[in-house]
């Protein structure tokens, strides 16, 4: 096996004594022990941080590239230097984020794999496309995802966390991988007695096999009727009457007819005056009002309503006839029907209703194969018997040099599982509560010099308070003279007028219009009050009208309004007693009202038979 080691660039192959590459599923980054002779630092001095590439082949010593990365830490050890490197993805640790992925306005739009492509290729600076990036899809989407000052490896290992996927770098591509668990499966065939080099070994759990399953579901309420006679049918004495499941609510007929047509009226003891029985729930009873008793021979039907159990049992016979059975019942408190539990029995017994299978094999030395930890691989054995013929995860990789094969651990739980026990929405839910809650991230994230070089002043807009007038007593108003009156005045808030304006005060006094939103726009405008590009554009004769501006809030007598025109000529108007008389004014000159009222509003005419814009409004000076 030829190989070829450089790092920063120097070809130190010659000084090289052992490699030794180990990745195991979970472990993301990628390892690898490098044992140079003392030699090497007469050429290269090695210091941490220092790229490290590693080749290998049959043909050449470049046919395959196994690792790329970073050497993490240089142990000098006698005559020999031992050099500890991880892979690149080293790389989203040593680089920190700030930035909210907010799905409303971030242009990942709360897709995970959009979030996740944009951390590594974006913050991260590795490589990785739609090719390597499996799209996670949107039916399940981040509303916010936070990352704060912290490694962008914490925050992909998040995501990956949430979904149950896997992600990883490959030296060969020098791409990023994100992916669910088994999703890529290796054409490679591996063969005992061909590209497998000794006879493994092959282990077969059953430690937590499932062939006979009961799956219980969450309780349904539903209604039922149970009958019978006092002192004949088992369970109803003239004492109590036993009923099948704890009753959530119930309704009692009882007579000598059959069936019953009275409704006996229900009670609590010590709390009711008149009723006939009571119900104790735990204990599934219904019990005759206390000093009295059912009658003999009286017929009583008693219908209610329960919460019952949803149990449906499922079995796998062939399981069963090849390894025994196994017996097991599992609770599920998100099934609401038959359907839904036997849906989830049968999935439960794809899973287990067969051992788990795991071995480690030995493989010659093959370049190009690209064989990775989380990728699925045929393995093919004909010799030990039963035979063995299917798809397995790779859940380990070691590579050694110098050494005659490598060595892969094969299995089948981690992936027959994964997708199973991926709670996915549940997992979700509690990372964005985590999000939503870390309030000093978003804090931090907009954080300025609001005092000196960027200052902030929020200020309010304006006060609009509505009322609505009593019209009737269907009403009650706590400690109110008239409508606060115990068996007068009646719950509830029917007998109110439709609200109307008790007063409206802008802030410091001061109207500015800016056309963002259509707060003060009347209903007799007719031109476009146009708040995405923040204007009012007129057509030749057409008016823009508010509003109150400023209502009941003192005598209006004066008031100047300025406007900025974009073009187009117009007539400009204001009114202190809500519309009933128009008065033109100058934009920018103060006016002296000649009908002086509470109700200011303003109104704009295009008068030059054309067209106009205008981009903002400001009345002020009326008080």
């Amino acid at each position: 096996m030829l190989k070829t080691i450089e790092i920063d660039g120097d070809d130190v192959s010659a000084d090289l004594i052992s490699f030794e590459k180990e990745r195991t599923y979970g472990d993301t980054i990628s390892e690898v022990t490098l044992k140079f002779v003392r030699r090497v630092t007469s050429t290269t001095l090695l210091t941490p941080g220092m790229t490290v590439e590693i080749w290998r082949g049959f043909v050449t010593a470049l046919d395959e590239k196994v690792f790329s990365g970073y050497i993490e830490k240089v142990e000098p050890e006698g005559g020999v230097i031992i050099v500890t490197a991880l892979d690149k993805l080293w790389d989203l640790v040593r680089k920190e984020v700030t930035h909210v992925y907010d799905s409303t306005i971030d242009a990942s739009a709360g897709v995970i794999s959009e979030i996740f492509e944009d951390l590594v290729t974006t913050y991260g600076s590795l490589t990785a496309d739609a090719t390597t990036i499996q799209d996670s899809g949107t039916v399940i989407l981040l509303q916010k995802f936070v990352c704060n000052h912290t490694d962008i490896f914490e925050r992909c290992k998040a995501l990956a966390e949430v979904l149950d996927w896997q992600f990883y770098y490959r030296a060969d591509t020098d791409n990023v991988y994100f992916e669910p668990k088994g999703f890529s499966t290796n054409a490679t065939t591996l063969t005992v007695g061909s590209n497998v080099i000794k006879v493994p070994k092959w282990n077969y759990d059953n430690t937590e096999m499932v062939n006979s399953l009961t799956v219980v579901g969450a309780y349904q309420e539903v209604e039922t009727t149970e009958s019978g006679r006092i002192g004949t049918t088992s369970g109803y004495t003239t004492a109590s009457i036993a009923i099948a499941y704890e009753p959530i609510s119930v309704k009692v007929y009882g007579d000598a007819s059959n069936p019953p047509t009275t409704l006996k009226t229900g009670g609590l003891p010590d709390s009711t005056v008149t009723f006939d029985y009571y119900v104790d729930k735990p204990q599934k009873k219904i019990y005759p009002k206390a000093g009295t008793t059912f009658t003999t021979n009286d017929y009583y039907e008693i219908r209610y309503s329960a919460a019952v159990p949803i149990p449906v049992h499922m079995y796998d016979q062939l399981s069963i006839d090849t390894y025994g059975e196994f017996r097991k019942t599992v609770t599920y408190n998100d099934i609401r029907s038959v359907v839904d539990a036997e849906n989830r029995g049968t999935n439960h017994l794809a899973k287990y209703s067969v051992p788990f299978v795991y071995t480690t094999l030995q493989t010659k030395n093959i370049s190009s194969t690209g064989l990775t930890v989380g990728q699925k691989v045929r393995v093919v054995d004909t010799i030990n018997s039963p035979n063995v013929d299917q798809y397995l995860l790779i859940n380990r990789y070691r590579m050694r040099w110098p050494a005659d094969y490598d060595e892969i651990e094969v299995g089948d739980k981690i992936w027959r599982l994964a997708e199973f026990q991926a709670d996915v929405l549940e997992k979700i839910k509690r990372l964005e509560e985590d999000e939503f809650a870390n309030t000093n991230i978003v804090n931090e994230l907009v954080n300025v010099d609001t005092r000196v070089s960027y200052p902030i002043e929020v200020e309010p807009r304006y006060q609009w308070v509505l009322r609505q007038n009593v019209t009737g007593m269907n009403i009650f108003i706590l400690g109110h003279s008239t409508y606060g009156l115990l068996g007068t005045g009646k719950l509830g808030a029917t007998d109110l007028s439709a609200e109307i304006d008790h007063c409206i005060i802008q802030y410091q006094n001061t109207y500015t219009e800016t056309f963002y939103d259509t707060d003060f726009k009347s209903g007799s405008t007719t031109a476009d009050w146009d708040t995405t590009n923040k204007w009012l554009d007129f057509g030749a004769g057409e008016i823009g009208q508010s509003l109150s501006i400023d209502y009941a809030n003192g005598t209006i007598t004066t008031a100047t309004m300025t406007v900025t025109i974009s073009s187009g000529t117009f007539t400009l108007a204001l009114s202190a007693n809500g519309g009933s008389n128009w008065e033109t004014v100058t934009s920018g000159t103060a006016h002296a009202f000649s009908n002086t009222s509470t109700d200011l509003r303003w109104k704009i005419t295009e008068s030059g038979a054309s067209t106009g814009k205008i981009t903002q409004i400001v009345i002020s000076s009326y008080h």
